[in-house]
């Protein structure tokens, strides 16, 4: 079950942009009018017996549940898609343009929002492809000012992680500490934010550890990646520890892994450069 989920996911992700945007929309209609269509026929049925749930009625019901329940699950693959596009597919430009699509045909009340989504985007790209100070000019140009407070968690839990990870490489490693202060200062709303707090947090100690302070950390080794893009930064971290350690044959081991990965990644790149001078 877990796998056909995941493939017809895939199957999702590869849609054109116009269509991610689009199709949520139009599935949200078409399966809307069947739940409206059922509700109602089940209201009318109840008062028409005195109020008594007829074998009818109970099956409007279920119907309704059937529509809504699959209309809610597409729903969730589509508003992912955009997720499984960077983290799996790890397709730079359609995860870009797809932020870009949406910040361009966004409703008035949504414009902001979509609007600090696409500049988000690029500064992960960015960050990802060793273009550290783009990353941090883009990050520096989003404004939370008309953000609910529902969304801001999440929006300011990115935009710290992603500063601090461009300040540790481009020599502005004295503003980590006041951002890892700001990004400990977050107030989570929910046990699955305070979650990704915490880990966020311990990632972002283990590159400090290792980068900057130059000691070994051993979260990478240990850490389970939940997807593509996480599986290849946390080898290239956990080989940078092997290296601190002196372990050359698990380093070599661990840089060869992620060497033929996507060639944009800057630790794909840092990984074929150490192969070719070692």
């Amino acid at each position: 079950m877990k796998k056909m989920l995941n493939d017809y996911a895939t199957r999702i992700s590869k849609l054109d942009v116009d269509k991610l945007y689009r199709y949520p929309k139009i599935l949200y209609i078409l399966f809307i009018l069947p739940v409206i269509f059922s509700l109602t026929y089940m209201v009318l049925d109840i008062i028409k017996n005195n109020f008594m749930l007829t074998t009818k009625s109970f099956i409007a019901f279920l119907i309704c549940i059937f529509f809504e329940s699959v209309g809610l699950f597409n729903s969730l693959i589509f508003r992912n898609a955009p997720v499984k596009i960077l983290n799996d597919n790890i397709n730079f430009k359609k995860y870009i343009n797809y932020y870009k699509f949406a910040a361009n045909h966004s409703m008035k009340s949504q414009q902001a929002f979509n609007n600090i989504n696409y500049l988000l985007a690029i500064s992960q790209v960015s960050f990802y492809k060793g273009e550290f100070e783009n990353s941090l000019l883009n990050l520096e140009q989003i404004s939370l000012n008309g953000i609910s407070f529902a969304k801001k968690f999440n929006i300011q839990l990115s935009l710290l992680y992603f500063q601090i990870l461009s300040l540790v490489y481009v020599n502005k490693k004295e503003e980590v500490p006041e951002k890892l202060e700001s990004l400990n200062r977050l107030y989570p709303q929910s046990n699955s934010q305070r979650i990704k707090q915490k880990k966020v947090l311990k990632i972002l100690q283990a590159i400090e550890d290792i980068v900057i302070n130059q000691v070994n950390n051993d979260y990478f080794d240990t850490a389970e990646p939940k997807n593509r893009l996480s599986r290849i930064t946390y080898t290239y971290y956990a080989a940078l520890n092997a290296q601190l350690k002196g372990e050359e044959a698990r380093t070599r081991e661990l840089f060869e892994s992620i060497a033929q990965e996507n060639p944009e990644l800057f630790c794909v790149q840092e990984a074929k450069r150490y192969l070719k001078e070692s």
